[in-house]
């Protein structure tokens, strides 16, 4: 619900919420840009969602649970209250709202970014108590799955990335640990998307997060907490070039880097439209495609810069005009590159319509063309700036 674009159907709550921050109802058309959080509409918003979850409640304490004579769907529910990100502060030139004192917000790496609410309620979650140690969201599905005695293929449950936080939950516990009952130490992030000031790695380890730019290869270290108490989490003191920190900057480096490669972390890219190289990209001369044997050919033209990695996508097309099977559209293989690397060739699988490749040569641009296996279709569409 809170998300753009910022609106309402509600117009007692936005008459409510212009009056409460002086605005004329009905609003002036336009954006609103009073800094901070003024903006009646995402007012409005936010107080849908507490309605919403308000009516939810109170269905689960009124209603009877068919699988437990004599209980309320609320004494046999458990409800996971969060967001997938923090706040968006701003849209294009209209002010949403303000995360302060955290810094930033939504597609920011930042804690404004990362940091969300999250509360915990239903069977054995003691009412009341609050937990300081990392979670991720990702601990979800162990959790639920812990909580309502549910099983997955072992291979599975060895994948998984999240950790099982029922016993924090239910007061036996202050620590999130794995299955050998080893404490999480630490969580990261991998953000290389959007404006320069957007594209950054980050660890959370202990009181210290460490950030990697990746506009410059830099880092910024803050120190978020000191002693269990609050000391930094606006994040405005740079403790990166100070030397009694180097320690810990080498350390939270070294595990970010360990991180981001176990992982299989990608980007960012160059983006060969941009107006601002000031190295030459790779161009494509022809993509090429054989019905007969299935086997898709990327040329480039000669004296272009060579290829680092190449893949193939198996992309869709305009719904209802092709099923794809068992191969689901989007995914991404490895493509053969050539000794000289400027010939890429890849398998397409019978049941494919449309595939693309998607190179980055040796300059850091990546590069994508699409191709219909019934015949050569558009260019994927680009933009400016990174990719």
């Amino acid at each position: 619900m809170v998300h753009w674009p910022v609106l309402t159907r509600n117009g007692d709550l936005l008459e409510y919420y212009c009056d409460k921050m002086g605005y004329p109802f009905p609003p002036d058309p336009g954006d609103m840009t009073r800094k901070g959080q003024q903006n009646p509409y995402f007012g409005a918003m936010v107080t849908s969602v507490d309605w919403s979850l308000g009516r939810v409640l109170d269905f689960l304490k009124k209603t009877d649970d068919p699988r437990h004579p004599g209980k309320k769907l609320i004494e046999t529910t458990y409800i996971f209250f969060s967001s997938d990100n923090g706040g968006a502060e701003q849209h294009k030139k209209e002010v949403i709202s303000d995360n302060y004192p955290l810094k930033c917000g939504k597609t920011y790496v930042d804690e404004g970014g990362v940091r969300v609410p999250m509360v915990v309620a239903g069977p054995g979650v003691p009412a009341g108590r609050q937990f300081d140690g990392l979670v991720s969201q990702l601990d979800y599905f162990p959790t639920i799955l812990k909580l309502t005695g549910a099983e997955i293929a072992p291979g599975y449950k060895k994948e998984l990335s999240g950790l099982d936080i029922s016993p924090v939950l239910a007061g036996r516990s202050q620590k999130v640990v794995d299955a050998g009952g080893t404490e999480r130490k630490s969580l990261f992030w991998h953000f290389p998307h959007g404006r320069p000031s957007n594209m950054k790695a980050a660890i959370r380890e202990g009181d210290f997060k460490l950030y990697k730019k990746y506009t410059d290869g830099g880092v910024e270290l803050y120190r978020l907490y000191k002693n269990g108490k609050r000391a930094d989490i606006e994040e405005k003191k740079d403790l990166a070039n100070q030397p009694e920190y180097g320690p810990v900057v080498e350390r939270l480096s070294a595990h970010l880097e360990a991180d981001l490669k176990a992982n299989n972390a990608k980007g960012p890219y160059l983006n060969p439209a941009s107006s601002n190289k000031s190295l030459p990209a790779a161009e494509i001369s022809s993509v090429d495609f054989a019905p007969a044997t299935r086997k898709a050919t990327l040329t480039l033209a000669k004296g272009s810069t060579g290829i680092r990695e190449a893949y193939i996508i198996y992309r869709s097309v305009a719904a209802g005009k092709h099923e794809l099977g068992a191969v689901e559209s989007g995914v991404r293989f490895p493509a053969s590159i050539s000794e000289d690397g400027l010939v890429v060739t890849a398998d397409v699988p019978a049941q494919v319509p449309v595939f693309c490749f998607l190179i980055i040569d040796q300059n850091n641009y990546q590069i994508a063309s699409a191709f219909d296996a019934e015949g050569p279709s558009e260019s994927l569409p680009k933009s400016d700036g990174v990719m």
